[in-house]
């Protein structure tokens, strides 16, 4: 496996992974990092104790066991450093960038693959891509590897595989072309799943089964597969916005359909039309035309929002200086909140 540093003309991207000088291992969260540090939460950290995930003679243990802003946050409460960042007007966990040793690109670790594949689940990433190009006019160049395979430490006979795809056009394809072809399951690893997320996130079965996105379906011999979607011509520089919070808000929004922005992290969707908004705690005047976006840092709501049409959101209302206008957040840590479809009677208008 080859190990990367960083090189001058790659930013820290979403899903990204480095290693600390103490042999942690952390997962890069988003693509606007403060300077002088890198967003992200550590994710596998050095044990003597035998676990499934090894390198060599090292041993790692998985600190994230539930996903959710909220799991994430409490699980690496004291593990890693967090920082109030003003910016984004949230602490955020981070690592600095002195104390980075080890780069992970998914893309260089995928073509190492693809040159030679060095067990059963890295020969199951390939039968993925062959897969994807069935559905897809995919390249290889437009896909990487995460997860546990990513540094290396991955055990081939229960680790998932993590394929990520880069670009717009490229995650829109992959999108379409796998809910063209690809059936629904309904077997006890996905209820399994859909019931994890229901204690997580306080929803219904009924509807997180409506908003699963067709990426989470597929199985290579047995082995669950997550893709995820990463913009890699992000030219938003940290800084350039600044993001205030006002209040909890319950709003019906129509979104736009078919954004890719809507597929990364955190997901981003156009609001065409705010049908109602209740701001609660505040007595702000707000221009329903000034509600832009809803930006979501639950990757569960992502394939809802690029669906686009009506939704409840319930969240926290922002403004976004300097230009002046508001998102709706999901997925605050002290108001996680939801994004569901509009049919689903979580929210009556007064």
């Amino acid at each position: 496996m080859m190990i990367n540093s960083k090189p001058p003309d790659r930013p820290f991207l979403d899903h990204d992974q480095v290693e600390d000088r103490s042999g942690n291992i952390y997962m890069v969260v988003g693509n606007l990092h403060p300077p002088n540090a890198v967003v992200a939460y550590l994710k596998y950290t050095p044990t003597d104790t035998p676990t499934y995930w090894r390198r060599g003679r090292t041993y790692y243990r998985r600190i994230i066991r539930n996903y959710g802003v909220r799991n994430v946050k409490d699980s690496t409460r004291d593990l890693q450093e967090k920082v109030k960042d003003e910016v984004l007007g949230t602490e955020l966990p981070v690592i600095k960038l002195s104390n980075i040793h080890y780069h992970y690109l998914p893309e260089v670790r995928l073509r190492n693959i693809l040159c030679r594949a060095g067990d059963k689940l890295e020969a199951r990433v390939l039968k993925l891509i062959d897969l994807l190009r069935q559905y897809t006019a995919i390249c290889s160049s437009s896909l990487g590897i995460d997860g546990s395979i990513l540094p290396g430490i991955h055990n081939p006979d229960i680790s998932d595989i993590d394929m990520i795809v880069y670009g717009c056009k490229e995650s829109i394809e992959v999108v379409e072309g796998l809910k063209a072809h690809t059936e629904k399951r309904i077997d006890a690893v996905l209820q399994g799943r859909l019931k994890r997320q229901s204690r997580i996130y306080g929803l219904p079965l009924g509807i997180l089964r409506e908003i699963q996105p067709p990426h989470r379906y597929i199985r290579i011999d047995g082995t669950e597969v997550n893709i995820s979607f990463v913009n890699n011509t992000s030219k938003e520089r940290y800084g350039f916005k600044i993001y205030v919070p006002i209040a909890q808000v319950e709003a019906r929004l129509v979104l736009r359909h078919g954004e890719c922005a809507a597929l990364y992290y955190p997901s981003t969707a156009s609001v065409d039309r705010v049908a109602d908004l209740r701001i609660i705690g505040c007595s702000r005047f707000i221009e329903y035309s000034s509600v832009k976006y809803v930006v979501s840092y639950e990757g569960l709501f992502s394939y809802l929002m690029y669906l686009g049409g009506e939704v409840i959101v319930k969240g926290i209302l922002e403004e976004v200086l300097p230009d002046r206008y508001y998102i709706v957040l999901v997925g605050a840590y002290e108001n996680p909140g939801y994004v569901i479809p509009a049919s689903k009677k979580m929210f009556r208008s007064s």
